[in-house]
């Protein structure tokens, strides 16, 4: 599976990295998780509905989650996944 990542969740990562380096290992971790087994029941993976509808979204932690839409790669017709932010649960909600 093929993962590209939005500016924003570049820019997302990046500075929740420098507040919160510790979350760094274990969003890298949820993001290998994904690409392998994007059913995985300890994603905790579930689609988002109203204004987020067709996004879907996996915890890293209590309060960070990812965000993400199920994608196809036009050049090669593989599967992908496409980060769209990281952002806190309230923020989802």
């Amino acid at each position: 599976m093929i993962i590209s990542a939005y500016r924003s969740f570049k820019n997302s990562f990046k500075q929740l990295i420098k507040t919160s380096p510790q979350l760094k290992d274990k969003i890298l971790a949820v993001i290998e998780l994904l690409s392998i087994d994007p059913a995985s029941a300890s994603l905790k993976r579930h689609e988002l509905t109203g204004q987020l509808d067709g996004y879907w979204t996996v915890s890293v932690n209590r309060d960070c989650q990812i965000i993400f839409i199920f994608s196809e790669d036009r050049e090669t017709d593989e599967d992908s996944l496409v980060l769209i932010d990281i952002v806190s649960q309230d923020e989802i909600y």
